[in-house]
């Protein structure tokens, strides 16, 4: 086994087995109960893993191996969704009747950042479009980039409500905006990422190292105690609120 191959099965195999080691540490943490989709997710992620791997390992046909790979960045891109919805959705635990029209603001803001990214990275990739593999990568990589304007979004989000991430959140939304914008970048200089497919493969797969280790480091570190009630006064939360029920009334 030479050198580089040593080092890139270590990148491959290295943060996915580190993945059970974040899942324990927010067993014991209970963080599971905050965050349940992103729990699952790490199971998820460690299966396809399985998987895959028993196929490269097995020698088994190429075809067969990217098929699974593309139901399984499916799958990721589906619980990404739901990991950024949450997230999405935090800083408004603590209030007790959340109003209809909110929600619907949300519901529009996420249709927008996936359907806009959508439309231009597809036309972006239409000459590619001659075999199902490589059309649903495009679609994939399409929603994607919708994951990352989510990701802007959410920042922005949690400044307008005056609310502070905690360690955890925070290192979830890092982690995952590390590992969407590097795809991205490949996906966007798609020539330049084929010509040097190595070191584009070693960086994405460098990137998700990287990723997994903040995940284990916002998981196993000591989190101050504080409320996740936003800093706004109460008065001014209702004031608000009955500002907004009367601009979606008009």
């Amino acid at each position: 086994m030479s050198p580089l191959h040593f080092v890139w099965l270590y990148l491959w195999t290295a943060p996915h087995l580190l993945l059970p080691v974040v899942a324990v540490s927010m067993f014991r943490k209970r963080l599971h109960q905050d965050f349940p989709i992103f729990f699952a997710y790490l199971a998820f992620e460690f299966l396809k893993f399985c998987v895959l791997f028993a196929i490269y390992l097995r020698g088994g046909p190429p075809w067969l191996y990217a098929r699974i790979d593309v139901l399984g960045q499916a799958g990721d891109v589906a619980f990404r969704f739901g990991i950024l919805q949450g997230l999405l959705e935090r800083p408004l635990a603590g209030i007790a009747a959340l109003p209809r029209s909110l929600a619907n603001l949300r519901m529009g803001l996420t249709t927008l950042f996936v359907v806009l990214p959508s439309i231009l990275v597809g036309m972006f990739c239409l000459r590619i479009i001659d075999h199902w593999t490589v059309q649903s990568y495009w679609i994939i990589e399409s929603l994607n980039a919708a994951q990352c304007g989510l990701l802007v979004l959410i920042f922005l989000w949690y400044r307008f409500w005056g609310h502070r991430m905690s360690r955890f959140p925070f290192g979830i939304a890092l982690g995952f905006g590390l590992i969407l914008g590097v795809e991205l970048l490949l996906w966007a200089m798609t020539g330049l990422a084929q010509k040097y497919w190595v070191a584009a493969d070693f960086l994405h797969m460098g990137t998700y190292h990287a990723a997994v280790l903040l995940w284990l480091y916002a998981a196993c570190a000591r989190e101050a105690v504080r409320s996740d009630v936003p800093s706004t006064p109460l008065p001014q939360m209702h004031d608000w609120l009955a500002d907004l029920r009367r601009t979606t009334q008009l």
